[in-house]
């Protein structure tokens, strides 16, 4: 059985799930690495991201020419070293 925390639960708000869509978010080291998996989920799942690091392995550097397109109701990628 896992450890709970008090005060947290798994439901939602509102009856609503959360959702990041239109949203902005900034991620440190995304670069590569599970920061990477978490930017690229979370474009997938429409929210903008900021990509911050030190440099893009070639994985990045290819979601970074994916999303770096401006369009109306589409999520956009930036990279800032």
């Amino acid at each position: 059985m896992a450890a709970r925390q008090p005060g947290l639960s798994n439901e939602t708000r509102n009856g609503k799930a959360f959702s990041v869509k239109g949203q902005s978010a900034i991620v440190t080291g995304a670069g590569s690495g599970i920061n990477f998996s978490f930017a690229s989920l979370l474009l997938s799942h429409g929210c903008s991201v900021l990509i911050a690091d030190l440099s893009l392995r070639p994985e990045a550097q290819e979601l970074v020419q994916d999303y770096s397109v401006k369009e109306e109701g589409r999520p956009r990628a930036v990279f800032l070293k």
